[in-house]
């Protein structure tokens, strides 16, 4: 299904007038989530504001010449968040 033609799950579509769960007849519609990317102005900044902040240490830091961008991954549980910066 095309983001166009999507439905939106919180929305009944049901025709007995009977609201529906969102997601209860597509099972779970998010399971998990890789990264979030925080594009950021200074890296090493941004950095020390998450290590200050919440603890987050880098797990991953490099630049990426084909995306123009450096950036670095935090470790948060099963997921990341990824800041960048452009070079």
């Amino acid at each position: 299904m095309s983001p166009v033609t999507a439905r939106n799950p919180h929305e009944n579509d049901r025709t007995d007038g009977v609201s529906a769960a969102a997601g209860e007849a597509d099972g779970l519609l998010l399971t998990e989530i890789d990264h979030i990317a925080i594009a950021v102005h200074d890296l090493g900044d941004a950095i020390d504001t998450y290590r200050e902040t919440f603890g987050a240490i880098v797990d991953h830091r490099e630049v990426v010449d084909s995306d123009g961008v450096e950036e670095a991954l935090l470790k948060v549980a099963d997921s990341y968040i990824q800041l960048l910066t452009p070079t």
